[in-house]
């Protein structure tokens, strides 16, 4: 009777803040009920019923956590070019700990944000490829994308292949060919 209350009732997750505490967690004792009783695993239903949890606050206080351990990558990039917007765009959706930092170097003094962070980096040298600053140390291109891979958990399963003998000089050709034809 309980599993068909709550599978009926399970559209409600929709529309109610309330049903979505409730029917998920409801659907999950069903379906271990299922494996308990009849011995008969669904596994990814129960892992689907995550979908309609928010799990804000626990990225935020991860991501806080994780900027006060490992700081931060600030991301120096061109605002004035299409390509590079739309890939910060995608960056910042794909950010679920906000490791990223991205700063638009038209918008900020290229000198004045060298002299602070006791880097050398020239306007010449930001518009010809994006660069990451972490803990004090600057990366470019490819690299500065091996980085970003590194710190974003989605691209963790690529991460270890960017880092075989070969890959960075090929990486390295193919974003100085899309840098120099966007």
């Amino acid at each position: 009777l309980f599993a068909l209350v709550s599978e009926t009732l399970f559209g409600l997750v929709l529309v109610s803040r309330v049903a979505r505490r409730i029917f998920p967690v409801a659907a999950m004792m069903m379906h271990a009920g299922i494996f308990f009783l009849q011995r008969i695993l669904f596994f990814d239903l129960m892992l689907l019923q995550f979908v309609f949890f928010d799990f804000t606050r626990a990225r935020k206080a991860i991501g806080d956590r994780l900027a006060k351990r490992r700081g931060r990558l600030q991301v120096l990039y061109d605002g004035l070019c299409p390509l590079c917007i739309r890939t910060v765009r995608l960056l910042a959706r794909l950010d679920l700990f906000t490791r990223l930092e991205f700063l638009d170097f038209r918008s900020v003094d290229a000198n004045e944000y060298s002299c602070g962070s006791k880097l050398d980096l020239t306007r010449t040298d930001l518009e010809r490829e994006m660069y990451i600053v972490f803990r004090g140390k600057p990366y470019r291109g490819f690299y500065a994308y091996r980085k970003i891979a590194v710190a974003l958990p989605l691209f963790w399963p690529l991460a270890p292949w960017l880092y075989l003998p070969g890959i960075s000089w090929f990486g390295a050709r193919m974003y100085g060919y899309v840098a120099r034809n966007r």
